[in-house]
């Protein structure tokens, strides 16, 4: 609301209404309630009526006036304080309060710890009437203003209802902080401030440069705003390791191993797993040097297997996690082995033995591969055998006729000889049978 005094041509003010008082001085008052409407009678300009906000144009120095916040009616007063209430509103907190002027004049204030709100015209706590205000305190002409404001905010006086607080008589404005009704922010990060463009301390872990609070970007670190410290780069941006220099913005400069940095965005994207160094289009360091590079991949290549449990990851052979493995897979945490080495098959992803002197088998009573071609499988037996004219000895299949010269068919022992090559025979004489010719 913006209050006037009006000059020129003189009217005759004949009355007031209803929450509006009656003055003889020329002051300009804010009461901070709404201008009522108020009727003055012309007297040289042809008997017209008209006027809002103080009487119309060209009202007298008799002016009418609001009563002040609180008031439902008043009246004009001898008092320093030129008016009087006669009633306050109950309805919105207001208790009279004596002045120095009579037991018959006194003012409305609110009672409790509140104090007078221009939004809303009622009493309310300092907090809601002035954000971020401290201690709040009243002045009969001012109404409500602030003297301490909340850490982070600074004492501002602002343009308030077309005044700054409270023109006095000699047209002279009160707009020192004295009378301040605003709690305006410092600076991100500062802590304690009188204006908006320097710092007097900064807040938590920022420091100080020529006034402004900035984050230690060299550590890696960039200005929280929910909490008001530096906080690491990474916890706004994951994989960043340092910051820009700007205490508001969270852009990244460089990125911690694993990521690299996109430079039209100013974030960091993750290379692909087990990839330490990378770009958009290519790993360019694998973490271990196990791995092996493909395009923006790093990949264990057949036959090793990986290992995420060692620290880095590595690629290991198969025989590191099971006995006999060639090649092998994972499975819900286990190693399974799919190809095991020669004499043994995979039963359920377990390497397991083939009958002896056998190479290559499916099963453990099955051979489809002897160690040699002097092994035949027996599916009788279910074992791997000499073939004929070979007796077992030492794990190796040897010529009867090595161990007894002329033999075909050795002992099932492999002691002496059951056939003789002709015109042999076995001579069961000696020990052990041995091969004799034939008489002639």
């Amino acid at each position: 609301m913006l209050l006037q005094t009006y000059e020129g041509r003189k009217r005759l003010l004949t009355g007031c209404s209803t929450g509006t008082y009656l003055s003889p001085f020329n002051w300009t008052y804010n009461s901070l309630v709404s201008w009522p409407f108020v009727t003055c009678n012309v007297t040289n300009n042809g008997g017209q009526t008209g006027g809002n906000g103080g009487g119309g144009w060209g009202c007298p120095s008799s002016q009418c006036y609001p009563c002040p916040l609180g008031c439902l009616t008043c009246s004009s007063s001898n008092c320093s304080m030129n008016v009087s209430c006669t009633s306050c509103d109950t309805s919105k907190g207001y208790v009279a309060a004596q002045t120095t002027c009579g037991n018959t004049q006194y003012y409305c204030n609110c009672n409790g710890g509140k104090f007078p709100s221009s939004s809303t015209g009622a009493c309310d706590t300092c907090a809601n009437v002035i954000p971020n205000c401290q201690s709040c305190a009243t002045n009969y002409f001012i109404g409500t203003y602030c003297s301490a404001c909340n850490t982070g905010f600074y004492l501002k006086n602002v343009w308030v209802d077309g005044y700054y607080s409270y023109k006095d008589g000699n047209n002279n404005y009160y707009s020192s902080t004295s009378y301040a009704r605003l709690c305006a922010s410092c600076q991100p990060g500062c802590s304690n401030c009188t204006d908006s463009s320097s710092c007097a301390k900064c807040a938590n872990n920022l420091i100080s440069t020529n006034g402004q609070c900035t984050c230690n970007t060299t550590q890696g670190q960039y200005y929280n705003s929910a909490t008001q410290s530096c906080t690491a780069c990474s916890t706004a941006i994951a994989g960043c390791s340092s910051c820009s220099l700007s205490v508001t913005t969270t852009s990244c400069t460089s990125c911690s191993t694993g990521y690299y940095l996109n430079s039209s965005t100013n974030i960091c994207v993750a290379c692909s797993t087990y990839c330490s160094t990378c770009n958009s289009t290519n790993c360019t360091q694998c973490v271990s040097s196990t791995f092996t590079k493909t395009g923006t991949s790093c990949i264990c290549s057949s036959p090793l297997f990986l290992n995420p449990s060692t620290t880095p990851p590595s690629c290991l052979a198969c025989s590191t996690f099971q006995a006999n493995c060639v090649t092998c897979s994972n499975s819900t945490g286990s190693v399974l082995c799919s190809t095991c080495a020669a004499g043994f098959f995979s039963n359920a992803g377990v390497c397991t033995a083939c009958i002896p002197y056998c190479t290559t088998c499916t099963t453990i009573t099955d051979c489809t591969t002897p160690v040699s071609n002097l092994f035949v499988y027996n599916s009788s037996s279910l074992s791997c055998v000499c073939i004929t004219g070979y007796i077992l000895s030492n794990g190796a299949c040897l010529l009867c006729s090595d161990l007894v010269p002329n033999c075909l068919t050795c002992n099932a022992n492999g002691i002496g000889c059951s056939v003789c090559n002709n015109p042999y025979y076995p001579d069961t004489s000696t020990t052990p049978t041995s091969c004799a010719a034939c008489p002639l």
